[in-house]
């Protein structure tokens, strides 16, 4: 599927830039763009996952250690600061989760921003260019670049995920 996607990318870009030629002018740094984020998205995505991980093993070390200690603690009356200690270790495990989980969706409005900004370069220079382009080649130019904001969000997605198992697989 990735490399289906990123062909079909590719070829997009290419009639984009093939119809508007002045557009390649605009688009090659939106793409430099899309790397970025796709950088920057999966170390972070990396990142909170790892942290994640470490403040579950907290919370399972805390759940055992209160089940085979549970007589002692009911003996000398500490369940409540057992359930003190387990609550900031869950405080401390959702900040981690939550900025896991809203990852994502800020990755996809950045990608769908710059996706939107391939759709307005070219459709900007298909205006601006209309006595010189048929009317045909700006709409297959405007209809592909539309096609760019989910495919790119895609890609990006499949990639960090095979990326992200191959070192869960290394680590094996």
């Amino acid at each position: 599927d990735f490399a289906q996607d990123m062909t079909l990318l590719l070829g997009v870009v290419c009639v984009c830039i093939w119809s508007t030629p002045p557009a390649a002018i605009a688009v090659l740094p939106v793409l430099l763009g899309f790397y970025k984020i796709r950088t920057f998205f999966s170390r972070t995505a990396r990142e909170t996952k790892r942290l994640d991980g470490v403040t579950r093993g907290g919370l399972y070390s805390a759940i055992e250690d209160a089940v085979d200690g549970l007589a002692t603690l009911r003996a000398h009356k500490q369940e409540s600061s057992l359930v003190a200690g387990f609550q900031r270790l869950l405080d401390k495990n959702g900040k981690v989760f939550f900025q896991t989980y809203i990852l994502q969706p800020w990755c996809i409005l950045v990608l769908d921003s710059l996706g939107a900004a391939i759709v307005l370069i070219t459709t900007v220079f298909c205006v601006l260019l209309r006595s010189s382009i048929d009317a045909s080649t700006s709409t297959m130019a405007i209809s592909y670049a539309l096609m760019t904001r989910g495919k790119m969000q895609f890609c990006i997605r499949l990639s960090i995920e095979a990326e992200n198992q191959m070192i869960a697989a290394e680590r094996l």
